[in-house]
């Protein structure tokens, strides 16, 4: 009998390694930037077509090389960074695998122009699908010029798998700022379909960082800077009074290089424990320089991981670095929960209206979708529910009744007593379901959300890299209550918002327009295929809108809130992907005082 073990021909184990380093586009961007820079060039040039489907094309002022260095650098682990293994102990440039040009040769073809300083003629060469189909001198400017050319084009199955055009425009677009984040001596251009988007000249570390975050983020940041024996800490973190739902503003660096680490992000979190609200997340830029024989990025085939040798010592030192800085500034939050103003967008609604029948029927869906094990215990109680829930939207200012026992807990969740047990709602998640319905129900009928004119129209000022996506959504964004416009460079001009988007008197568009783009992104990135591009501006409005964790109720709109959720097709989940009630049994209740 032959072996079943075969070796694998080469063409087959190049898309194998491909599906390591590039697993999308993103991908080639960040191995094509970092090689530029470890070819030391002071200006880079990036152009996207197709979000990198049709071209990704990185023109650099580097080194360059010749044509023997040029055909070799894309043999797999081939690497000008790498000769013994003592060599791993001490990485210092951003790439040294070896294995990102040859992977992304093998899925895409490739058109490379490269010249050294002191040659008089450069090289061209041609690959298709990892075989170097030409090669020969041409007449280029020092440095590098690659394309990567219908990426995927021999692997469809891996092209179906991609997101969105949007989608996938957002993830070269972070991989891009990562990158010029870190290395503010370089010129870096961002080209989206022949379009220069961003361009950021050789500037100051600051000034890189207000470039990329935005102009008003100039009076949010404090700077942090400490010089130890074994480490170094620098970079910016925001005021505690600026903070943000996702972590999406986090940028931590180790020796340039972009990192993801849970620790180190923690340590970062816990000095501001009590300064920002529960369930916010601090925004910052840190750069720690450590000697390269401390640490190992040689732990996966992104080199975003790295592990250290004294990991207690860059913890303990980060956390206090960021603690010292926030008391040498004096920060302090300006949040006071107590003090909000009542909401009234759950009063006085015209169109709100249920039968007893109709909201048996819902709240029989929603409570056999999560607790289908419990019907039997509540199946004899549901009748009684009318009386124990609102049927109708109670009025402000309408009498309650003595018997109307709702009540939050710790300002962020409303109970409601029931004969089997008792109702925990989300009054976040709750509130944040009801509202993307009310805006895709006015979808629906083409109803445009009433506006409020702003009495003195505001200038916002928003990230270079959320201008595009900001101009993408305006239609979708106007459709639900804005009314503004662009007027040059990052700036809008803000002249009507939504009744509903400010929350408690609140008129800050800069924040709230922030807060939308961010949950928008974020729902971009994650794929969202279930959603329309409406949809998810929709569900980036109710997120933004709805009432908050720690925000106090009165007891007429959390019975409006329990009543209306129940009108929902999805009443038990929010379109954030969180549950928005639970019901909480006898039997469980026992068990969590005997546990």
């Amino acid at each position: 009998m032959s072996g079943i073990i075969k070796i694998l021909p080469e063409h087959i184990a190049n898309q194998i390694a491909a599906g390591e380093v590039v697993t999308r586009p993103a991908s080639a961007v960040k191995e094509l930037l970092e090689n530029a820079i470890d070819a030391g060039a002071t200006e880079i040039q990036l152009y996207i077509e197709d979000a990198g489907k049709t071209l990704i094309h990185v023109i650099d002022n580097g080194t360059g090389m010749g044509e023997e260095d040029a055909k070799t650098a894309f043999i797999p682990h081939a690497t000008s960074k790498i000769t013994n293994a003592d060599d791993l102990q001490h990485i210092s440039t951003m790439g040294f695998r070896g294995e990102a040009l040859a992977s992304i040769a093998s899925v895409a073809q490739i058109e490379l122009k490269t010249r050294r300083d002191d040659d008089e003629l450069g090289t061209q060469i041609e690959i298709d699908g990892g075989n170097i189909k030409s090669t020969q001198p041409i007449a280029t400017p020092k440095g590098t010029n690659i394309s990567v050319k219908n990426i995927y084009f021999n692997t469809p199955a891996r092209r179906k798998f991609l997101l969105s055009d949007d989608a996938e425009f957002r993830y070269i677009e972070d991989t891009f700022t990562k990158i010029s984040l870190a290395h503010p001596e370089v010129s870096f251009s961002l080209y989206k379909n022949n379009c220069n988007i961003l361009f950021l000249p050789i500037e100051t570390q600051y000034a890189r960082i207000i470039k990329i975050f935005g102009n008003n983020f100039q009076q949010r940041l404090v700077r942090i800077d400490e010089n130890l024996s074994d480490v170094s800490i620098h970079g910016y973190i925001c005021k505690p009074g600026y903070v943000t739902k996702r972590r999406n503003k986090q940028y931590l660096f180790v020796n340039k290089r972009i990192i993801k680490h849970a620790g180190l992000n923690y340590a970062i979190e816990s000095a501001f424990t009590g300064l920002i609200p529960e369930k916010n997340y601090p925004i910052y830029c840190i750069f720690i320089g450590i000697d390269t024989s401390a640490i190992d990025v040689n732990i996966h085939p992104s080199k975003t991981e790295i592990r250290f040798n004294n990991e207690k010592l860059v913890y303990g030192t980060l956390q206090a670095v960021v603690k010292h800085s926030i008391g040498i500034h004096q920060l302090s939050p300006s949040l006071d929960f107590n003090t909000f103003q009542l909401p009234h967008k759950y009063s006085n609604s015209s169109d709100f209206s249920k039968t007893s029948s109709d909201f048996r029927e819902a709240y029989l869906r929603s409570v056999s979708e999560i607790h289908r094990t419990e019907m039997d215990i509540l199946q004899k109680d549901i009748e009684s529910l009318q009386s124990e829930l609102p049927l109708h939207e109670p009025q402000l200012g309408s009498p309650m009744k003595e018997d109307d026992n709702v009540f939050q807990i710790v300002q962020s969740y409303i109970a409601a007593p029931l004969s089997s047990g008792f109702l925990l709602l989300d009054q976040h998640a709750a509130s944040e379901r009801i509202l993307f319905d009310e805006y895709c129900a006015k979808k629906k009928s083409s109803e445009k959300t009433p506006s409020r004119r702003l009495l003195f129209p505001q200038s916002i000022t928003v990230s270079s890299s959320q201008v595009e996506t900001l101009k993408d959504i305006q239609p979708d964004l106007e459709f639900l209550g804005w009314d503004f416009s662009w007027i040059g460079d990052n700036s809008f001009m803000i002249n009507a918002m939504p009744e509903n988007a400010a929350r408690d008197g609140e008129e800050d568009a800069q924040k709230i327009i922030e807060d939308i783009l961010d949950v928008y992104v974020q729902r971009l990135m994650s794929g969202g295929h279930d959603m329309s591009g409406r949809d998810k501006v929709a569900a980036a409005m109710a997120k933004r809108s709805a009432v908050k964790y720690g925000e106090k109720l009165h007891k007429e709109e959390m019975l409006s809130i329990i009543a209306r959720i129940f009108s929902s097709a999805e009443p038990h989940i929010s379109p954030s992907g969180q549950k928005t009630f639970r019901i909480i049994s006898p039997h469980e209740l026992s068990q969590l005082l005997l546990s």
